[in-house]
């Protein structure tokens, strides 16, 4: 499946199935067109309280050198 601007969306279907339980992490992620390491990622990341937790995150330093 290509992923497309609904990333949010498909991050969301990805937790879920995931939670379910249905399938194993190597089978989801390779459905999902995604490394193993950014599926455990996303999960780590997930809270089910708060929706903008599968959103992506800004890759922009906190801090400014000088």
């Amino acid at each position: 499946m290509p992923w497309t601007e609904t990333v949010t969306m498909q991050r969301l279907h990805f937790i879920l199935a995931c939670q379910a339980g249905e399938k194993s992490m190597t089978e989801l992620c390779l459905l999902h067109g995604i490394s193993r390491k950014t599926g455990y990622k996303w999960l780590k990341r997930f809270n089910a309280e708060e929706l903008s937790s599968v959103e992506n995150r800004s890759r922009a330093r906190l801090t400014q050198p000088g």
